[in-house]
């Protein structure tokens, strides 16, 4: 028995990480997925079986991880199977090894490596208290205590992530990837200024590894340094063109620059190496809107739909899609509908499902999802104007001018609810009111001006010398 674990036992651990916290982002970071983790655990492993110059050990590892690549290409499912039978069995393994005679640092690593294991099952609060034993007889080991902060993440405990990030670079000042993790967790407990610093230290220094090259992309990013995080993104893949994280990276950060054909072609690297990884194409798909390419868009949101069904955020976007440029208002009210679902607080789904509905006519069932934002958002100013159409095409003019008024208290400057309650005051033939919101709206917004000329509501002011001049006639 040497300080590492035996060949079949350490070609199991390449499960050790299978459930890692995801990272947030306007477009997807690198999530994590399951492939992912069992990679880099399977990567971790084969240092420490180098270290230890066990050369069958290492082969094994290698024959291992040579399959987990196969699987990286597979569905989620079957590769969630395949880590999690790996991870019970590395875990009989590594408890099998405690109860024997071992020493200090051999406990300390094979308690390090059952926290690994026991966090890949799920078995997070465990896995902390085992990371707290293995420390005791590790208290140098940084990537313990980087892993533990991680772990930590996990449970929401971000002072003691904190904390165990601090010690991890107490240890090795330049480890980076503990730098950037510890600027994460410090802008999840809102102190953004002692992030921003854990960045620059992150960004500080020089990588030697690819791995370093991504996380250093990630620390530069967050520092708006976004032609520098991309230029980190670029050593990463020129190193190891293999590595997905560097692809990813590289197109987030051309998404910022707004160079949205260059980051496609970075997305499509990233989508051969990882294609049923989620965060992938609903970048894809994002993108895509931008450049109205919407078929294209709605393909990447149906496939990462395939990955991740309960995904809130693609749900909605296939629902602009449909409802807003392909003109498929009962398909868009299906993926709307599915959204709210998800996610039954979201002001934003339910008034894109009351302007879906309003465009079916269903006034009613609009207005009541237009009374669910109210609810959620008492501010959320577009819904009040929103459900002031729906009125109006009720026939429930004065109500409608109610639910403007509403919305303009909130935004005075909001410029089509001043045109629209304009509208509705010329219908009822409100003249001194109809033309002080046409005069709001026109100042707002010019354009309107032209609006005016051709609709029919303001047909009786055509010969009014006062509409007259409001127009510039």
């Amino acid at each position: 028995m040497g300080s590492s674990l035996s060949a079949p036992a350490l070609a199991l651990l390449v499960a050790s990480a299978a459930h890692a916290a995801p990272t947030d982002a306007g477009c997807v970071r690198a999530s994590g997925d399951a492939g992912a983790r069992c990679l880099a655990a399977y990567t971790e492993a084969v240092g420490r079986c180098r270290a230890a110059a066990n050369a069958a050990c290492e082969v094994a590892l290698r024959e291992a991880g040579g399959e987990l690549e196969r699987l990286l290409a597979r569905p989620e499912p079957a590769l969630r199977r395949r880590c999690d039978e790996a991870s019970a069995d590395a875990l009989g393994y590594v408890e099998s090894e405690l109860a024997l005679p071992v020493t200090p640092p051999e406990a300390g690593e094979y308690l390090a490596t059952r926290s690994l294991v026991l966090a890949s099952l799920g078995r997070y609060e465990e896995a902390l208290k085992a990371y707290d034993k293995a420390l005791e007889l590790l208290p140098t080991s940084y990537e313990t205590w980087y892993n533990k902060g991680f772990l930590a993440i996990e449970l929401n405990k971000y002072e003691e992530a904190n904390s165990a990030f601090d010690k991890a670079v107490e240890i090795r000042p330049d480890y980076l990837k503990a730098w950037v993790s510890k600027g994460d967790v410090l802008s999840r407990m809102s102190r953004e200024k002692e992030a921003r610093n854990a960045y620059e230290k992150a960004a500080e220094i020089t990588p030697d590894t690819p791995e370093a090259w991504v996380s250093q992309g990630d620390a530069l990013s967050h520092i708006d340094r976004h032609e520098d995080a991309l230029k980190a993104f670029n050593k990463a893949a020129a190193m190891a063109p293999n590595i997905y994280e560097a692809w990813l990276g590289k197109a987030n950060e051309l998404i910022k620059l707004n160079r949205y054909q260059e980051s496609l072609s970075a997305l499509n690297q990233a989508a051969q190496l990882r294609p049923n990884t989620y965060e992938v194409w609903y970048n894809t798909g994002t993108v895509c809107m931008r450049i109205t390419k919407y078929n294209d868009a709605l393909k990447a949101f149906d496939r990462a739909l395939q990955i991740n069904p309960a995904s809130q955020e693609a749900w909605y976007n296939k629902a602009l899609i449909l409802g807003e440029t392909l003109g498929q208002p009962a398909d868009a009210l299906l993926a709307i509908q599915k959204a709210t679902s998800l996610e039954t607080q979201s002001a934003r789904a339910w008034d894109y499902q009351g302007i879906i509905l309003s465009d079916l006519k269903r006034y009613d069932h609009a207005l009541q999802a237009f009374q669910k934002v109210i609810e959620i958002n008492p501010n959320f100013f577009p819904a009040w104007h929103n459900m002031g159409m729906a009125l109006d095409s009720m026939g429930k003019t004065a109500e409608a001018i109610d639910a403007y008024k509403k919305s303009l208290h909130i935004n005075p400057s909001f410029d089509i609810a001043w045109y629209n309650m304009a509208s509705a005051q010329a219908a009822l033939k409100d003249k001194d009111g109809a033309l002080d919101s046409l005069r709001h709206a026109i100042d707002l917004n010019p354009q309107m001006r032209d609006w005016a000329k051709t609709n029919p509501d303001f047909a009786p002011f055509l010969n009014d010398p006062d509409f007259a001049r409001i127009l510039g006639r």
